[in-house]
């Protein structure tokens, strides 16, 4: 075709055609540019019955209306292109309080997976407390284990996540662990630490454990100020849980502790074939508006959302150049890091962390580089602990919250989190 002959079709375009050829044009670049979508976050909703102190989300009443979330998952079928394997997390907020759209999220998807001969990973984290039969079993029947944010006993959990009313919540999750373990069975928590409730974190791994929690993502609260003291509170507490780690896993205990097994903290012995996270690159958030971002982290507060906002699920991901920028690998854009000697096995902390404390998305807060140094003291000091992460589970049931859980789903038979 002549390019006269082109720019003379292009100048009859009307000014919305126009624009949806520019689109398909910038998606086409990204799709040459960038690696399938194949994980998505849909923020359900931006309300939440809590008040968590240190929640990045804004508690607005903002839902998202089926019509987005049948938008979201229909562009993540496309651009996934001929990925089998596919994540959708749904997220908040609280995402219990959009159950209606939560429920036809999950049932489309469902049928477009079973259209196209697609496989469907979920993932829910929730703050336990709208947590129901009906909304328990529906998810049990289709794989979907609930994450809970449990980030303790009842004083440390209180301290930070309390109700819209200023009530403490930690009554109101614990109260649904029994249902849970009978109808879901393994048990995973979110378990934020603060420098207020780092001197109890081994103890209280050791208290959930018990009342049946059997899977820990235990992370620090970047945001929080860390004095010294509480930076070597922390260090001391983890290796307390390793040791503590080591023990249940020789006895057989259905138990797991992330920064223990695989990567975790232990990122110092192989090297990483890229920089960053998964953010913008496989991955990507959609907000109740439709608008799309790397992540939820991005959501944070409105000047960090306007800077990184990658398209919308009726337009697809027009911001190429945004994009490019936030998933930059080089080592030339992090000079923190050029003479760190973690720099090419560290994956360089959140960006939109990094952004907000630090004024860039390539530059780490100190407090992440030391969680570096604090694996490394971990593997020096507890090296046993990342071989008792591949002892098998014992199979007769534990006891649980004070009784036997021969009559609820097997801890060793159900699946943990990925």
């Amino acid at each position: 075709m002549r390019l006269e002959t082109l720019e003379r079709g292009i100048r009859r375009l009307d000014r919305k055609d126009f624009a949806t050829l520019v689109d398909g044009m910038v998606s086409a670049i990204s799709r040459r540019e960038w690696p399938p979508i194949r994980k998505l976050e849909l923020v359900l909703t931006e309300d939440c019955n809590l008040r968590c102190d240190y929640c990045w989300i804004p508690k607005r009443p903002l839902h998202m209306s089926w019509e987005v979330a049948r938008q979201a998952l229909e562009f993540l079928f496309e651009e996934s292109r001929d990925a089998q394997d596919l994540e959708i997390t749904l997220f908040g907020g609280e995402p219990l309080l959009a159950w209606d759209v939560f429920a036809h999220t999950v049932e489309h998807a469902e049928q477009l997976a079973a259209s196209g001969g697609r496989r469907i990973h979920w993932a829910v984290t929730t703050n336990g407390t709208l947590l129901n039969e009906k909304n328990v079993r529906f998810a049990s029947m289709h794989g979907i284990n609930y994450l809970l944010s449990l980030d303790g006993d009842r004083r440390c959990h209180d301290l930070h996540r309390r109700t819209a009313e200023g009530q403490g919540s930690f009554d109101l999750v614990v109260r649904n662990v029994p249902m849970l373990k009978r109808l879901q069975g393994w048990l995973g928590t979110r378990m934020t630490v603060n420098p207020d409730t780092v001197a109890s974190l081994a103890s209280n791994i050791q208290v959930l454990a018990h009342m049946g929690i059997n899977q820990f993502l235990v992370g620090a609260n970047p945001a929080a100020k860390w004095d010294r003291e509480s930076r070597q509170r922390l260090a001391a507490e983890w290796v307390r849980i390793a040791g503590q780690y080591v023990r249940m896993r020789r006895q057989g205990w259905p138990l797991r502790i992330g920064a223990l097994e695989a990567e975790g903290f232990d990122q110092t012995n192989e090297r990483r074939p890229g920089w960053g996270c998964e953010a913008g690159q496989d991955k990507v958030a959609v907000a109740p508006s439709g608008d799309i971002y790397p992540c939820s982290r991005f959501l944070d507060v409105d000047w960090l959302r306007n800077a990184n906002w990658l398209g919308h699920v009726d337009r697809g991901l027009v911001a190429v150049r945004t994009r490019r920028s936030i998933t930059d690998s080089r080592l030339l854009v992090r000079h923190k890091c050029m003479t760190c000697r973690h720099r090419d096995r560290c994956n360089g902390s959140c960006p939109a962390t990094n952004w907000l404390l630090t004024g860039s998305p390539f530059v780490a807060p100190t407090f992440d580089c030391e969680g570096v140094r604090m694996g490394e003291r971990l593997k020096r000091e507890v090296p046993e602990a990342w071989e008792a992460s591949k002892i098998p589970f014992r199979r007769e049931p534990l006891p649980l919250l004070g009784d036997s859980c021969a009559e609820q789903a097997s801890p060793c038979g159900i699946r943990p989190l990925n």
